[in-house]
């Protein structure tokens, strides 16, 4: 679990110095960079899983228990 971590938080600071950069170099709002970031994250899951839901089962699901 701890390496997932670790490559979460990566991927996550890759994405905010992608969107930070583009920011100042081309001068667009970062709400407007950050919704396109997003949509090109949501566009890279789509090719990986081939547009499936991968299902994890309920090994996380003492996440949601009261």
């Amino acid at each position: 679990m701890f390496p997932a971590a670790l490559l979460g938080i990566a991927c996550a600071t890759l994405a905010g110095t992608i969107t930070g950069s583009i920011t100042v170099a081309w001068r667009i709002p970062s709400f407007i960079v950050s919704l396109g970031v997003l949509e090109m994250a949501r566009g890279a899951a789509y090719q990986m899983t081939n547009s499936r839901t991968a299902y994890i089962g309920d090994s996380f699901a003492w996440l949601s228990d009261p």
